[in-house]
């Protein structure tokens, strides 16, 4: 079912759907049939469900955040879409659920899908011809996904990589290749182990916040010693003032 609704070049609109929930929830529903499907065929569902931005989402459909939030309320009611917060930050994951859509249209109709373009509905689906570009973004997600996933970097800080890697796509300063990405991991690694987690997701922090293309050690907090490590060093000082 999922298959049916999902398409690489068009968003596919069942019009039976769009009739009883309405063209913004059935739009984000195609959508997110498409996500899932590629998702699952690329191995990357977590716990069967998938995460996507709403940046994202209204760059794929031209849905505003508002007219999604509408549209996901709607859709979880007929019990076709379920949501779920997970990870720190926290970010929403998606299932689309194929057996509930079965119950909203039958089979026949289920196979007479009406494919929507800027012609039919400009309004709602104006940015859909960027399959092209959204397929790229797709692509290097899942490389970026892959090689931070690997490494040895807390899962904290591993989130906070892929929101910047994200970042850096959004003001069209992409890493090109996947070596420039493996050293930016190798550098946060050494760093997470030298100054902390925490240190290293507020540096990430400070360039995305600032518009910083890259990221500034320097001016990351100096990790805390704890008070039995001063005494040690304190008393190490005193005995070398003491030889001298």
């Amino acid at each position: 079912m999922l298959q049916l609704i999902a398409s690489s070049n068009f968003l596919t609109v069942n019009m039976a759907i769009a009739k009883q929930v309405g063209n913004d929830a059935a739009i984000l529903l195609a959508e997110l049939a498409s996500s899932q499907v590629y998702f699952d065929k690329h191995e990357m569902l977590t716990d069967g469900m998938f995460f996507e931005t709403v940046e994202q989402i209204e760059d794929h459909t031209n849905l505003t955040k508002y007219q999604q939030a509408k549209a996901v309320k709607k859709l979880e009611e007929v019990g076709v879409l379920k949501t779920r917060m997970r990870g720190i930050p926290a970010k929403r994951y998606f299932l689309v659920n194929g057996e509930k859509i079965l119950e909203l249209v039958d089979r026949k109709k289920s196979k007479n899908l009406t494919t929507v373009g800027q012609k039919t509905l400009p309004q709602e689906v104006k940015k859909l011809d960027r399959n092209n570009k959204r397929e790229t973004i797709k692509e290097n997600n899942n490389i970026n996904n892959n090689i931070v996933s690997q490494s040895n970097m807390s899962e904290p800080v591993q989130e906070k990589v892929l929101d910047f890697l994200a970042y850096r796509e959004e003001i069209k300063k992409p890493y090109k290749s996947e070596r420039s990405i493996k050293s930016l991991v190798t550098q946060i690694e050494k760093q997470e182990q030298a100054i902390g987690s925490i240190a290293v997701i507020r540096v990430i922090d400070t360039s995305m916040q600032n518009g910083w293309q890259g990221l500034f050690w320097d001016k990351a907090p100096k990790p805390e010693v704890s008070k039995s490590v001063q005494h040690h060093l304190d008393i190490e000082s005193w005995g070398k003032q003491f030889e001298q």
